[in-house]
């Protein structure tokens, strides 16, 4: 009995150690975000990234968890029980910790998909919009794909008896119901409240740069140092062997992103003509984030080969996204969306049948191991799925708010900057729009400079691509 209690005791504190880790990841998602956006949006996106964790609290606690891993055997689509963790424990594959500690976990996964969709839609968004669509995107929008895939009764879950096709979908840590979900749901944002004011010229697009480098690879820096948790941690302990695949996850989460950011490295160089260093943070994160799906399941050769899929992934994806006139001004989601669906695929191609059975997943391995496509094909279904579904239901929210006009700032509040419209105080009080709309037209009228000079703010270089 006492061995038992040891072991769980061991479990539990390595499933909260790595909570830990992945909620410093918040710290380096505002710190990335507030270095590629404009000095005038930085309390703006800070606030919201700190909103987050709280939001996600709130909302995966009473709801997200109770859809996430509530009801019996038949609740193939959706739970329907454990409400505000009401007898939360929820049985995994083993080794299984005690209640409290998987929902703690959870939360700081579901607060890194609703953190993703801030970083696409930064700098136009009413602050009101976004305490909404945070709270839809933890409770249901990611609960449901959550429920899906690692619960027991979802219908796409590996290790579960109502695995689809006999194989279900292998998404470890969460490429898929993750990354590709916030990330995707972060693109439907923006192109819905639509792009920054002179983001795109008959010209070509305009490229806003942000203020601040030094801020972006700090946060790059701290996504990669609680990205070991966010991946290692989901063996949920570390007895019964559980040790040999945490230690096989933290190679996996090294050797991803270095070959992502050399990808990175040459490519831009051949399509640009230099080497970017905001482009090569950014794909740093685009392999961690390829990884994070595969990276219980393959051997440390493919991690290579994913981290060099994911940087180019990235390169096409913002540049896809120019093209379709979609403003993402912290490529939050071409290093989400893309390089997590394409971890999902991975999956399905390179799943390595020794540690498939170590992870107790029903299917055999990956197409490139048995021959036969059953996995790979049951990874692709999954993926569009999770990715239709998530089109879907945040086209709903947010086409709610922008029909109620919740989401997007007014011209006049865009042009003095979203930190001045809702977020700095004056005359020691509130920041009163109105009033503030009229000090910015004085300035103009006066030639004292544009608004954003006028109220202290650093310029921005704006070139042509």
């Amino acid at each position: 009995m006492e061995d038992e209690d040891l072991k769980s005791a061991i479990n539990v504190a390595w499933v909260l150690l790595c909570t830990a880790l992945v909620f410093w990841e918040q710290a380096g998602f505002a710190m990335w975000e507030a270095g590629c956006l404009r000095s005038t949006s930085l309390h703006s996106i800070l606030l919201k990234n700190m909103c987050d964790a709280a939001i996600g609290a709130a909302a995966f606690f009473t709801l997200g968890y109770a859809i996430g891993f509530g009801g019996g055997a038949d609740h193939k689509f959706a739970g329907n029980d454990k409400f505000f963790l009401k007898a939360c424990a929820a049985r995994l594959h083993n080794p299984a910790p005690p209640p409290f500690a998987l929902p703690a976990a959870l939360w700081a996964f579901a607060a890194t998909a609703a953190t993703t969709v801030s970083g696409c839609m930064a700098e136009r968004t009413q602050f009101a919009g976004y305490l909404i669509y945070s709270f839809f995107v933890t409770a249901f929008i990611y609960a449901v794909p959550l429920h899906w895939l690692w619960a027991d009764a979802g219908w796409l879950c590996a290790w579960g008896d109502n695995a689809a096709f006999g194989y279900g979908m292998i998404d470890f840590a969460g490429s898929g119901i993750v990354h590709m979900l916030g990330g995707a749901a972060g693109l439907v944002g923006s192109y819905v409240v639509g792009p920054r004011a002179g983001r795109f010229t008959d010209k070509g697009p305009v490229q806003i740069e942000g203020h601040s480098i030094a801020l972006t690879t700090l946060g790059v820096y701290c996504l990669w140092f609680g990205w070991f948790g966010f991946n290692a941690g989901y063996t949920l302990g570390t007895t019964g062997g559980m040790w040999k695949t945490a230690a096989l996850i933290c190679v996996n989460t090294t050797i991803s992103p270095s070959a992502s950011i050399l990808s990175v490295l040459l490519i831009e160089k051949f399509l640009a003509g230099y080497y970017d260093t905001s482009k090569c943070m950014n794909g740093i994160v685009a392999g961690l984030v390829g990884i994070t799906g595969p990276c219980g399941v393959v051997e440390p050769y493919a991690a290579a080969i994913i981290g060099i899929v994911s940087g180019a992934v990235y390169c096409g994806s913002w540049r896809l996204h120019e093209r379709l006139r979609i403003d993402d001004p912290v490529h939050a989601g071409a290093v989400h969306a893309w390089p997590g669906f394409w971890g999902c695929i991975a999956s399905g191609l390179f799943a390595w049948p020794k540690q498939v059975a170590t992870l107790g997943y029903v299917g055999g391995g990956g197409l490139f191991y048995t021959g036969h496509g059953g996995q790979f094909g049951t990874n692709v279904l999954g993926t569009l799925v999770v990715l239709a579904w998530t089109v879907a239901t945040s086209s709903i929210v947010f086409g709610s708010l922008q029909a109620a006009k919740l989401l997007r700032v007014t011209a006049e509040e865009e042009e003095m900057g979203v930190d001045l419209a809702e977020h700095l105080p004056r005359d020691g009080v509130t920041p009163l729009k109105s009033k503030m709309m009229g000090a910015v037209m004085r300035h103009r009228g006066s030639g004292s400079g544009a608004s954003s000079r006028a109220c202290g703010a650093s310029e921005t270089t704006a070139t042509y691509a």
